[in-house]
């Protein structure tokens, strides 16, 4: 009746049609996941992974389950030691610097 992620409920999965993608990312016929938070926005028709721990729905890039602060998502790119930037600058945790 209920999935759960490392004990954790994921409110609103689908029991039937939930599988888990890669890495903490998960999804049902509705909605994608990580770890247990839903990621606003993303479908399985518009989500795609970009580089773990980064995902986008089209609109907006997550790290992890958290949406980066507008992203240019034309120029963004992971770097080699896992952080990330687009042509304006850089970003820490879901903040530019």
């Amino acid at each position: 009746n209920h999935v759960y992620y490392e004990r954790a409920a994921l409110i609103g999965a689908d029991p039937v049609t939930w599988r888990e993608i890669e890495r903490g990312f998960s999804m049902d016929a509705n909605s994608v996941f990580f770890g247990a938070k839903k990621l606003a926005g993303a479908t399985p028709d518009n989500w795609q992974l970009i580089q773990h721990p980064y995902s986008t729905n089209g609109k907006k890039i997550c790290s992890m389950w958290f949406a980066l602060e507008g992203p240019d998502l034309s120029s963004f790119e992971v770097l080699p030691d896992g952080s990330c930037r687009d042509k304006f600058s850089a970003f820490s945790g879901k903040k530019r610097v």
